[in-house]
C-alpha cells in the first residue's frame, strides 16, 4: 500500500524512476478496484440488464467508479469506458480513425495507462476462441497497447467451470498463429471470492513484450 500512497499527489513532469513507480502502482490499484467492484456486484446478486458483454462491463465499470470515490488509496485511479485506441498513423493523418479499436476499459494514474478488454466466457458458442482471437490477440498483434508492457482481460464466466474454460482458452492459444507454446494462461494467487486470477506473457514482433493480467469473474 505504501507504493499507492507515494503516487497520490504526483502529477505533471516526473522522473523516469517515478514513472516506474506509477506503472507498478496502477497494477496494484486495478487489482484492488476489480476486487472491490466484483464484491459489490456480487452483493447485488450480479444485477445486469442481460447476458451481453456490454451489460456486464457497464456494471463492473459503475462499481469501479464507486470504489475510486470511496477508497482513498484509489483516488488517483481514473477508469474510462470504451476507450478509443488510435495509432501513430491515425494521429499523423495517414490512416483512417474509423478503423480505431475500442477496448472496453482504460485506466490511468497520471501518465501511466492500462488497456483492458472484456469478454463473456463459457464452453458454448466459441467463447474461449473469441476470448483469444478478439481479445488476447489484439494485444499480441499490437492493435492494443503496442507501446506498453502490460494490459488486462476480464472474462465474465456465465456457465461451466472456470478451470474447464481456461483449458479451452489455452487450447485456442496454442492453435493461434501469433501465440502458441509459452503464451498460455498461468494461475496466480486468487484475490477475490468470485474472481480467479491468471497471467500470460507474450513476446511481440517489433514491440515490447506484453504481460496480460486475466480476471475471470464468476457471475453464474
Amino acid at each position: 500500500m505504501s507504493r499507492l500512497r507515494n503516487v497520490r499527489t504526483i502529477f505533471g513532469a516526473v522522473t523516469p524512476a517515478v514513472h516506474r513507480l506509477m506503472a507498478t502502482a496502477i497494477d496494484d490499484m486495478i487489482d484492488e478496484a476489480v476486487d472491490t467492484a466484483v464484491a459489490s456486484w456480487r452483493g447485488d446478486g450480479w444485477t445486469r440488464f442481460g447476458p451481453h458483454e456490454a451489460d456486464c462491463t457497464v456494471q463492473l465499470y459503475s462499481r469501479m467508479e464507486d470504489a475510486v470515490r470511496k477508497t482513498p488509496a484509489l483516488r488517483t485511479l481514473s477508469p474510462r469506458l470504451e476507450w478509443i485506441q488510435v495509432t501513430p498513423a491515425m494521429l499523423a493523418g495517414t490512416e483512417s480513425a474509423a478503423t480505431a479499436g475500442r477496448p472496453d476499459l482504460r485506466f490511468y494514474v497520471g501518465p501511466a495507462g492500462r488497456t483492458v478488454e472484456c469478454k463473456r466466457l463459457s464452453l458454448a458458442v466459441g467463447h474461449p476462441r473469441l476470448y483469444v482471437d478478439e481479445g488476447m490477440a489484439r494485444f499480441v498483434t499490437g492493435a492494443y497497447a503496442s507501446s506498453e508492457t502490460r494490459g488486462g482481460m476480464v472474462g465474465y464466466v456465465q456457465a461451466d467451470e472456470p478451470d474447464d474454460i481456461v483449458t479451452a482458452i489455452n487450447k485456442a492459444v496454442l492453435a493461434h498463429a501469433a501465440m502458441g507454446n509459452g503464451h498460455e494462461l498461468q494461475a496466480v494467487a486468487p484475490r477475490g471470492a468470485s474472481t480467479e486470477r491468471y497471467a500470460s506473457r507474450h513476446q511481440r514482433v517489433s514491440m515490447p513484450t506484453i504481460n496480460l493480467a486475466h480476471y475471470l469473474v464468476d457471475i453464474r
